[in-house]
């Protein structure tokens, strides 16, 4: 969860830094918020800088894919979270991150092939559902979303926006970004750059919810 609390977030991680500049875990930090507030060269080199100290972690490569899908460099992006797989093929939501950004360049049966790779049942449905969408396989994709909705809602209400945007479903997709908000949902932080909510910037329901999250206008 994440209660809005940017500015804070900021003193905080600065003085952590200045305690522990090398530290890869605060640099990390440092860099996701960089992204959610719009820093995209910030966030990049602060992730770099992550990975030059720490060159074994996961973490690091994939927190250089989410700079980088920040920059809309999505080829390096999913070159990133591929070297993340490698160090740790096994941890929950980088073949999904690795599936959606493979959506988003319109490579859709790589990214069903991720998707069967992700060892996170939400997180592999939401893959699932995105992939099985943009092969035009709608009754597979509308099974995936459905286990979403009804199992995962509490958790997953991000990515159920993520799979609504795609497909065109404006309302619906705005219904569960309000839910998104309302459980203080964490992938919020990531919807000024994510490519998959192309369909909805420029509507005001979408302005509206950035300005409550507290996100760069």
């Amino acid at each position: 969860m994440i209660d809005w609390a940017f500015d804070e977030a900021q003193l905080e991680i600065s003085r952590a830094l200045s305690l522990s500049p090398n530290n890869s875990q605060i640099l990390r930090l440092a860099s996701e918020l960089a992204t959610t507030m719009g820093h995209a060269d910030e966030a990049l080199a602060l992730a770099q800088k992550s990975v030059a100290n720490d060159p074994l972690d996961a973490r690091g490569f994939s927190r250089i894919a989410g700079a980088q899908v920040g920059q809309n460099n999505l080829s390096g992006a999913e070159a990133h979270f591929r070297e993340a797989i490698e160090l740790n093929p096994t941890a929950a939501g980088i073949h999904y991150q690795l599936a959606s950004v493979l959506v988003a360049r319109g490579d859709a049966a790589r990214a069903l092939d991720e998707a069967g790779r992700e060892p996170d049942e939400a997180f592999q449905q939401a893959s699932l559902a995105l992939a099985f969408d943009a092969l035009g396989r709608k009754g597979e994709a509308d099974r995936a979303l459905n286990v979403l909705q009804n199992k995962y809602a509490s958790r997953s209400a991000y990515q159920i926006v993520e799979i609504l945007a795609m497909r065109g479903d404006l309302n619906g997709a705005f219904e569960w970004l309000d839910r998104a908000y309302r459980q203080h949902d964490v992938g919020l932080v990531k919807m000024i750059s994510n490519p998959l909510l192309k369909s909805l910037r420029g509507d005001m329901r979408f302005a509206a919810i950035v300005h409550k999250a507290k996100l760069p206008e």
